[in-house]
């Protein structure tokens, strides 16, 4: 149990030095956290799914994948194995509505960092950067306090909560 902690710390503080670091010059924005902009650096590969189309609120996950290079402070590429980029779609979300990712190992954890929304793009779709784990994603309302911490995912209530996806 010590040892899951003292990993889960290592990887939140390799996340918390990287993405709040980066900015829009030489990053990729994600989301937001505590209200300041979340970025990614560098930013993910580009992507593409077939297109996913529906009236009703709903989410997928796409792919997950290694995120297999980050870059230091002094400008050098560095591998960080233990980081992953999730690629996903929503339909029917309607504008402001938001993404939280959870990561699963000994209970869920928000990704990338403790409160933090992910932005959905105009193309609805969504990129996310999590640390290792089973990966849920949750179609949620603009405002939604998710916990960061939880032993379950919150429900589907059509309210805060619209939909949920979890890596199969």
């Amino acid at each position: 149990m010590r040892l899951i902690a003292v990993v889960r710390i290592s990887a939140f503080v390799v996340m918390a030095l990287i993405i709040p670091a980066c900015n829009s010059g030489n990053g990729y924005q994600v989301g937001i956290r505590q209200g300041s902009a979340v970025y990614m650096q560098p930013g993910p590969p580009s992507y593409s799914f077939s297109p996913w189309s529906g009236s009703n609120p709903d989410i997928r996950i796409d792919e997950v994948v290694q995120f297999s290079s980050t870059v230091h402070e002094n400008g050098t590429d560095i591998y960080q194995p233990t980081t992953q980029v999730v690629y996903g779609q929503v339909t029917g979300a309607t504008s402001g509505d938001t993404v939280i990712v959870y990561s699963l190992t000994n209970q869920y954890y928000i990704q990338p960092l403790t409160s933090t929304t992910i932005d959905v793009s105009s193309s609805a779709t969504w990129i996310a950067p999590a640390n290792p784990g089973q990966i849920s994603a949750l179609l949620v309302r603009q405002g939604y306090s998710a916990p960061d911490i939880t032993s379950t995912l919150p429900a589907v209530d059509g309210v805060n909560v619209f939909a949920i996806a979890t890596q199969p």
